[in-house]
């Protein structure tokens, strides 16, 4: 318990900040679909406002990401044991996470229930999705995997420097511009851009959910350790 108060205390003034960052992403797309509904055709139900929440949350776990990276080198520099830190950084950053994904959603409905005209078609929407997020499954695997995710992210970058970021920018680039672009070629000319695309989309619709779920939990557990051993290996920097 010592080592979860002195993170929770270490933390604190962040986790304002990432609720800062959802609400502000939140109303950053609340205020630009209220302009795109007038100068476009996108239907007024669009819950745009709620889509950049989302994109608040996932800016939330590069934080969780960068805090280790300063948490650990600064646990190790103030004479504080790595498994105190981890234990602590690990209850603190999911009960961040937790706290801001219940802000994303109560933003979700309030938006959804105060655009004009939803009605009873609003309220279902709202009941469907928060059937989703409160499933106990997908919920634990939301804020256990997005936080040992981002924490191995941050154990790299911990451990390796420059050349960790630099091969996860690479990673980032290929997922975000290579990866769309061979999933839009799989059904054009035959090339080898085809040919990969072909091949990706297969990969990923051949497999079902639930064996997408079992790669998932390994990819996690392994995450996990990695950081744990990352962990044990890293000299603290003044």
């Amino acid at each position: 318990m010592t080592a979860i108060k002195k993170e929770w205390k270490v933390q604190c003034p962040a986790l304002a900040q990432e609720l800062m960052i959802v609400l502000g992403a939140f109303l950053v797309g609340k205020l630009l679909g209220l302009f795109l509904t007038v100068v476009t055709d996108m239907p007024q139900e669009f819950p745009l406002g709620s889509v950049f929440g989302i994109i608040g949350l996932a800016v939330v776990l590069f934080c969780v990401g960068g805090q280790f990276v300063l948490g650990l080198n600064n646990a190790i520099l103030m004479s504080r044991t790595r498994k105190g830190f981890l234990l602590g950084h690990y209850v603190v950053s999911t009960l961040s996470l937790l706290l801001c994904a219940l802000l994303a959603l109560v933003l979700f409905v309030l938006e959804v229930w105060l655009i004009p005209g939803m009605g009873e078609a609003g309220r279902q929407q709202v009941q469907q999705v928060l059937a989703v997020v409160l499933n106990p499954a997908l919920a634990a695997a939301f804020l256990l995997g997005g936080v040992v995710l981002a924490n191995f992210v941050g154990a790299l970058l911990a451990r390796f420097g420059k050349k960790a970021f630099w091969v996860l920018w690479a990673l980032w680039m290929f997922c975000f511009l290579v990866l769309p672009r061979m999933m839009e070629a799989s059904e054009g000319k035959d090339s080898i851009l085809t040919r990969a695309g072909r091949a990706l989309a297969g990969l990923f619709t051949g497999f079902s959910l639930t064996a997408w779920g079992v790669v998932g939990l390994v990819c996690t557990v392994l995450a996990f350790f990695a950081t744990l051993l990352m962990s044990r290996h890293k000299r603290a920097e003044a």
